[in-house]
């Protein structure tokens, strides 16, 4: 990895990570369900864009390769299920049809069987 490319990213990784300390403080602050949900659905999307950034690997070069690869395979469906899980709360109404019910539970728990 280029030191230019190592820059970028380092940056966009300390940007997102920013965002999830205030999530922390957030959460912390005002200690309630959707403060919480958020600092998961974020710390999340920060796991995932530093595994697949490639610095793990040009930071740390001692990390075993095998660790990291199923670190990076699994972050996929953590994340879609977070965001499938974030995309139910979000869209619940107090009567919602039984189809986006069982669709959003299906797709939440095919992503986390993934």
């Amino acid at each position: 990895m280029l030191a230019t490319e190592i820059m970028i990213w380092s940056a966009a990784v300390g940007a997102i990570g920013l965002i999830v300390l205030l999530a922390v403080a957030d959460a912390i602050y005002s200690r309630n369900r959707s403060a919480i949900n958020a600092l998961v659905y974020l710390t999340g999307g920060w796991l995932f864009v530093t595994l697949l950034s490639g610095l793990p690997a040009a930071m740390l070069p001692r990390l075993p390769a095998a660790t990291l690869h199923v670190l990076q395979v699994l972050i996929g469906p953590l994340c879609g299920g977070i965001g499938s899980y974030g995309a139910g709360l979000w869209l619940s109404a107090r009567q919602r049809d039984r189809t986006m019910k069982t669709t959003l539970l299906l797709v939440t728990s095919t992503c986390l069987a993934g």
